[in-house]
């Protein structure tokens, strides 16, 4: 996966010239609403480098690209990995002892034009998942041209004889002597292609199809590619992709209309987000009753010190997929799962290298333990991350791992509570310091001044203050007399 271990890495470009006007249309209208902006510009840029004669650019480092990409080495990296998945781009690692950071060969494939992009089952299906059926037709519609009545034409083309007229005819001879002895570059374009996927059974696929009546000679190469792209890009499964095919099947002609396939399957997919069923219906049981008591007790024996509640888990983990889990833990928080989550799931088993088991996890940690509303792709690859480096390979060590640093955290906590009753203490301690002590002739100064006051008559009797009522009366009073005089 990642081979970029240092902005300081070297990398050369190999790449066959400049991009057609035709082929930057496609990069930025076909390709780019699958791999982003990011991939774009990184793509662009590796395209930009200098060549000599053997079309090799001199070589660089990473760092050299930063100020051209906002972001770090990582964002290089995924933008890289994005490009390999479509085929823009192939890497190349160099090969040695003792080299600390092993120069990149970055070697440039050209876009696929319109035709062949439809025609392959992986990119064309993933521009329908991100684009919708309206923008996609839309956007096909802008490369349509006008078709040409050839009937109103009539061929004036000249043979190659009517032009050349040749010494000898010993062409062939002449060519095969001109290029002996050469290395002379050629690039054949490699659009990306499937052949095996684990956790699908094309054969499955296949039986179906032949029971339902379907003509054995029309499942060519292409219905397996259709089938495993669509796997790969929507998740679904064999009697989702059977059923499919069998309503994209024209019976008159007899074949399988693939366009219609493709757009099939994204409307399942927006059909399954509405309803929240983004797994299989066989998984809509609750996860409790797929776990069972012979596993919990198998995990018991091997895993003594944890306890019933964590052992329910690790079983749970060991028997369901992330993805059922992601959905169970929302339907039960009434909840639904988006198509964002379920790709940020994908992401983190195909950019890391956790066990299932333990993917499984990183979903019950983030939306029961931590609490999350939803299946973050920041905060879940961060997490990802944290446990492939520490090397947590199994769910009991991510448990104890999780578990310690609960106890780290408690224990920060009660050190900082510590400290802010220190302080407290300290702040009154402080103030009661500060309250000086008055010498004893003060203190018996005022003493003699208190007696004084006590033994000392109150012959002046106290003033009584009028009230509010009595200066209104004599206000009155005063403004009667003010009118008589």
């Amino acid at each position: 996966m990642s081979e970029l271990k240092s902005p300081v890495q070297p990398f050369i470009v190999r790449h066959k010239g400049a991009l057609s006007a035709i082929q930057m249309q496609s990069l930025v209208q076909l390709y780019q609403p699958i791999i982003g902006m990011d991939a774009v510009n990184f793509y662009l840029l590796l395209f930009q480098q200098p060549v000599n004669e053997q079309k090799i650019s001199t070589q660089k480092v990473h760092s050299s690209l930063f100020p051209y990409i906002a972001g770090s080495l990582g964002k290089i990296d995924d933008a890289r990995l994005h490009l390999e998945a479509v085929g823009l781009i192939e890497t190349y690692k160099q090969t040695g002892e003792g080299i600390l950071y092993p120069t990149l060969l970055y070697d440039m494939q050209y876009p696929l034009l319109i035709k062949d992009f439809l025609d392959n089952p992986l990119l064309s299906n993933a521009l329908i998942n991100q684009l919708g059926d309206v923008e996609f037709f839309e956007v096909v519609r802008q490369w349509e041209v006008a078709p040409i009545e050839m009937a109103e034409y009539e061929e004036v083309t000249v043979s190659f004889e009517t032009i050349m007229t040749p010494p000898h005819n010993d062409y062939q001879a002449q060519a095969y002597e001109a290029k002996n002895g050469y290395n002379l570059q050629h690039h054949d374009q490699k659009p990306p292609s499937i052949s095996v996927v684990d956790d699908f059974d094309y054969m499955k696929v296949m039986r179906k199809l032949i029971n339902a009546g379907i003509d054995h000679q029309v499942l060519g190469p292409r219905v397996k590619q259709e089938t495993l792209a669509i796997h790969k890009v929507y998740g679904f499964d064999e009697e989702q992709i059977s059923q499919l095919l069998l309503e994209s099947y024209d019976g008159e002609l007899p074949a399988i209309q693939y366009q219609e396939l493709k757009l099939a399957a994204q409307r399942m997919s927006e059909k399954n987000k509405h309803q929240t069923t983004n797994v299989p219906p066989a998984s809509s049981q609750p996860v409790k009753e797929i776990v069972e008591k012979t596993t919990i007790q198998t995990l018991k024996e091997q895993y003594p010190h944890f306890a019933e509640a964590d052992l329910e888990i690790m079983a749970l983990c060991e028997e369901v997929s992330p993805e059922v889990l992601l959905t169970q833990i929302k339907q039960s928080k009434n909840g639904f799962v988006s198509s964002n989550e379920i790709q940020y799931v994908h992401n983190i088993a195909m950019r890391s290298q956790l066990p299932k088991s333990v993917q499984t996890f990183l979903v019950y940690y983030l939306l029961m333990i931590e609490n999350r509303a939803d299946f973050q792709k920041g905060e879940s690859e961060r997490i990802a991350n944290l446990w492939q480096q520490e090397q947590l390979t199994t769910v009991a060590k991510v448990m104890t791992f999780v578990h310690q640093k609960a106890k780290d955290r408690m224990m920060k906590q009660k050190q900082y509570e510590n400290r802010q009753n220190h302080n407290k203490s300290y702040q009154s301690y402080q103030r009661q310091k500060k309250t000086e002590r008055q010498p004893y002739w003060a203190q018996q100064n005022q003493e003699s001044q208190k007696n004084q006051s006590d033994t000392q008559p109150t012959d002046t009797p106290a003033v009584e203050q009028p009230s509010e009522v009595d200066l209104r009366s004599q206000l009155g009073q005063i403004f009667e007399r003010g009118r008589d005089e």
